[in-house]
């Protein structure tokens, strides 16, 4: 309950630099919850992407993972704030994405 009553877009961006930068992130999109988390009420409430995602820059893979739920990376505070703290970069443009398709 501490991070909702401090800053809760501030503390997720804190706590990436807590302790140690992972050497992968790893986002499971298979399945994505649109609405009504953390279980749903209907299936509407579910979209089925099948996308996994690997990064090695935590900034990064949140920025992806943003754009598959139709969001900017820039209109998440979080994703912002911790790439303006030097943790990650969010500016999909400049990296290299490779995307395999199976």
């Amino acid at each position: 309950m501490y991070w909702h009553r401090n800053d809760l877009q501030q503390c997720i961006a804190d706590y990436a630099t807590f302790y140690r930068k992972p050497h992968l992130n790893v986002v499971d999109a298979y399945r994505i919850m649109l609405r009504n988390g953390p279980r749903g009420v209907s299936p509407a409430d579910v979209s089925l992407q099948k996308q996994l995602l690997l990064s090695a820059d935590m900034v990064a893979i949140d920025a992806a993972a943003a754009k598959i739920f139709g969001k900017e990376p820039s209109d998440i505070a979080h994703i912002k704030i911790a790439e303006q703290m030097g943790v990650g970069r969010a500016d999909l443009n400049s990296l290299t994405i490779n995307r395999i398709i199976l």
